[in-house]
């Protein structure tokens, strides 16, 4: 009992200390941290798309965990990469000075938070607002931001302003939901409007720099494939257009087939050249065998004038019927030609006989020396000279085709290692045409895919 009476008696001497003392430390901890400034935390969540989005390349749903973590990856550190903070530093300076209010506070800045940062902003940086348009605005503090210790616009971003600074934006967190497409970011500021705002411009700066980087390579490539493309058409269209040019000068149709026509037709013009020439050679002995049985009845035919004339008009017919008959019967007047012919056979047969009856003045002489019949051996000497005649008339024409396709063989040979190698040429510049115009339908759809994904990044709770 007096352990118990000397404790109320205690706590009864110190009454005034148990009542005043805390009463002092509450006001002592009140006038101290009036002043501090309170955080406001912001957050947001952000649908980016990657796990269910739509591929178009593939058309299929981008199921690669690899590309998936990469592609959010990027989306995380494009949205804490400084280029982009420095954006949103801008912004949300510019966005201060156009909506600020020193007298009241808005959904952008306190009243008193805009006031201190309105009296550090130099005149010169103040001419640069453009109350009407924010873009502006930013626009003309890019140009004036220098690399400068003594440049406001630039130290916005790399000194120590409590908003505008890097230190103080990279305190922004973006942490990805588990295993979803969901991103969730926040932020905490002293000033709520601050704090808001800062997000809902990182919103939109890193959506904007995530489509220049992902659209600035497939724009690039989609650039190169067009101009390779356009270059290869004008390539393909010049190549086919001197092909033309050179078949036409070459009067060339068809290479394959009209060197064809000049092999059959020579073998054609062989075959009939060696008969013509066994016909030549057969004729030629037996007449030389003939002339010496005949003796001095050659020598007196040879030197009759009207043998001689008789002789080269035949010869002139079997020649001129020679070239009708062989090849001239596709010519462009078959009838003429036909005509002809059986005019040149009537004036032929009328000359031959003619020129047999020259054998009844030589027969007058019965017997040659061996004792044998002129008149047969004459005979027999005319037929064979006719024969000569007509066989020597068509080795002329012969030899004149053969010459002729001997300067088609000249003129084919070239042309056709030449219309190869440009055949050559144009197909490998139509390979290369498919092979970028596939490229260009492949960038295309990319891009097509990337602006699908883009799209897909949208803000849910702001």
């Amino acid at each position: 009992m007096d352990f118990i009476q000397y404790i109320f008696r205690f706590l009864f001497r110190i009454r005034w200390w148990l009542i005043f003392a805390p009463i002092a430390i509450v006001a002592v901890v009140i006038l101290g941290t009036r002043n501090m400034p309170q955080t406001y935390h912001v957050d947001m969540t952000v649908y980016t798309g990657v796990v269910s989005g739509f591929a178009m390349e593939t058309g299929e749903s981008m199921q690669n965990t690899t590309i998936v973590n990469n592609t959010i990856d990027n989306i995380i550190n494009i949205m804490k990469s400084k280029d982009a903070l420095r954006d949103v530093c801008l912004h949300l300076y510019a966005r201060h000075m156009i909506y600020g209010d020193p007298e009241k506070d808005n959904v952008y800045i306190r009243a008193e938070n805009y006031r201190q940062v309105l009296k550090i902003t130099p005149k010169d940086v103040l001419v640069l607002i453009d109350k009407n348009s924010e873009s502006k605005t930013v626009e003309n503090l890019k140009k004036y931001e220098q690399q400068s210790p003594t440049n406001f616009v630039y130290g916005l971003f790399n000194w120590n302003h409590p908003y505008y600074c890097y230190d103080a934006l990279n305190k922004i967190n973006v942490q990805r939901l588990g295993s979803s497409d969901m991103l969730r970011i926040d932020y905490a500021a002293s000033d709520p409007g601050v704090a808001y705002q800062t997000l809902l411009l990182l919103d939109t700066v890193y959506v904007q720099q995530y489509k220049n980087l992902q659209f600035g390579a497939t724009n690039s490539a989609i650039r190169y494939f067009e101009k390779e493309l356009e270059r290869v058409v004008e390539e393909l269209r010049s190549g086919k257009d001197s092909l033309t040019q050179y078949n036409v000068e070459n009067r060339i149709i068809n290479y394959d087939e009209q060197t064809k026509e000049v092999a059959a037709l020579d073998k054609e013009v062989e075959l009939r050249y060696q008969d013509i020439l066994q016909k030549y050679y057969s004729s030629e002995a037996s007449i030389k065998h003939l002339e010496t049985q005949l003796g001095e009845n050659t020598a007196f035919l040879k030197n009759n004038a009207v043998f001689l004339s008789k002789l080269g008009e035949i010869s002139r017919l079997n020649k001129n019927i020679s070239e009708l008959e062989s090849f001239h019967k596709e010519g462009t007047n078959p009838s003429v030609n036909n005509q002809l012919i059986q005019q040149y056979k009537k004036q032929l047969d009328h000359l031959e006989e003619e020129f047999t009856s020259l054998s009844t003045e030589i027969s007058n002489k019965k017997f040659i020396r061996d004792g044998y019949p002129t008149a047969n051996f004459v005979t027999q000497w005319l037929e064979e000279l006719l024969t000569l005649e007509r066989a020597k008339a068509e080795k002329e024409i012969i030899e004149e085709y053969r010459q002729d396709i001997n300067r088609k063989y000249y003129h084919f040979s070239p042309i056709g290692s030449t219309i190869k190698r440009q055949e050559r040429s144009i197909d490998f510049i139509e390979r290369s045409y498919l092979s970028f115009l596939t490229s260009l339908n492949a960038a295309r759809l990319r891009l097509k895919s990337l602006e699908m994904n883009s799209a897909s990044l949208k803000l849910i709770n702001p």
